[in-house]
């Protein structure tokens, strides 16, 4: 399954994290993306956001709400609960690192990262 983060403009001000599930993406806006290792950040659930939007690597919101940036994409493993407010753990990889990505009690965390090695 895929995974996909946006930075909002026009001031950056938060990212949206969503995750493919199905037939939907499950989405969270995030303040601040969690550090590795981190105490967590604050999330707040959002509505379910189309697949498309794993597609796109930029774009301009509807009613003057700013535009949305891709930041980090890639794949994750594991599975969601069916109860959309349920805990969340994945196994995230992107190009960038891997890393286990936990939410509960509206917290994100990231553990577990490794480098992806260049060939």
């Amino acid at each position: 399954m895929r995974h996909t983060v946006f930075s909002h403009d026009p001031v950056g001000d938060h990212f949206d994290l969503l995750l493919e599930d199905r037939h939907a993406c499950r989405t969270w806006r995030l303040t601040r993306f969690p550090r590795v290792g981190g105490s967590g950040e604050q999330v707040t659930p959002l509505q379910l956001h189309s697949l498309k939007w794993l597609e796109k690597e930029a774009a301009e919101l509807s009613e003057g709400r700013g535009s949305v940036k891709r930041v980090l994409d890639g794949i994750y493993q594991g599975s969601l609960d069916a109860l959309e407010d349920a805990s969340v753990r994945v196994y995230l990889r992107s190009k960038a690192f891997c890393a286990t990505l936990e939410i509960k009690n509206n917290l994100c965390f990231l553990t577990q990262a490794l480098p992806i090695e260049k060939n």
